[in-house]
């Protein structure tokens, strides 16, 4: 295959995995506890509170093993960012497991229910940390295509001189080049910022600060539209001059 239409290739696969919406799991701390205290109507109250306190940060902590494997993928951000969102998987984890021996040593069961209901409004799992390792991670992928783009465009300006000098009208050709530049610089500034938008979001500011990570997602999703465009100003810049 051509060098620059492997460029291209690489581009619009990458392009395709740019657009990671934040989910949109509700928690219910209050929920979780009054289940595990309503089911206990027979039983021992605290016991009960506490299984659905346990089940809850196991559930919880399932979904962080998998965003620890996703944090630690993302080595194509400039500045730490990989670094930095494996910290912050990590401190979810240790704080949930200091949690549950929290639960589990309460001897009270309005402290129990009050200590379960904090899985929820003290770490966000679902509704906050988890869509912030999905759009971070969607911003590495991003930055990983961005680097297909340099050599890509060198080549098909190599491309677009070589027509010119053998007397092609090259105009059409260095319009789509340099709009594709244009969409790839506007593509590269918004993954280049996403990262310092969520990253600081916390739990207390949940959910006000959720209309950031929509914002955010819908960022990355005109990334990808970028990103595409460009991929595709790139085949045209090939049907017209073809390769050097």
């Amino acid at each position: 295959m051509n060098p620059i239409r492997v460029g291209v290739v690489l581009a619009v696969a990458g392009a395709l995995i740019c657009g990671v919406a934040p989910a949109a799991v509700a928690e219910g701390g209050s929920r979780v506890a009054e289940g595990g205290s309503r089911a206990a109507a027979g039983g021992s109250r605290l016991a009960a509170v506490k299984a659905a306190g346990a089940a809850a940060i196991a559930a919880r902590q399932a979904i962080l093993g998998t965003d620890d494997a996703l944090a630690a993928s993302a080595t194509h951000l400039p500045g730490g960012v990989g670094a930095e969102l494996q910290s912050l998987v990590e401190a979810n984890e240790s704080g949930l497991d200091q949690l549950g021996e929290t639960i589990n040593a309460d001897t009270q069961v309005s402290q129990a229910i009050a200590d379960v209901e904090s899985i929820v409004t003290s770490y966000r799992i679902y509704t906050l940390v988890g869509p912030k390792v999905s759009l971070v991670v969607a911003d590495d992928h991003g930055a990983a295509v961005l680097t297909e783009f340099g050599p890509l465009t060198a080549n098909l300006q190599t491309a677009i001189t070589q027509a010119a000098a053998a007397g092609r009208d090259v105009s059409g050709a260095q319009g789509l080049l340099s709009q594709l530049q244009g969409d790839v610089a506007a593509a590269t500034a918004i993954v280049s910022e996403a990262p310092g938008q969520v990253l600081p979001l916390t739990p207390a500011g949940y959910p006000a600060n959720r209309s950031t990570l929509v914002a955010a997602a819908g960022s990355l999703g005109t990334a990808r539209a970028d990103l595409e465009q460009a991929a595709a100003d790139a085949q045209g810049i090939l049907g017209d001059v073809g390769g050097p």
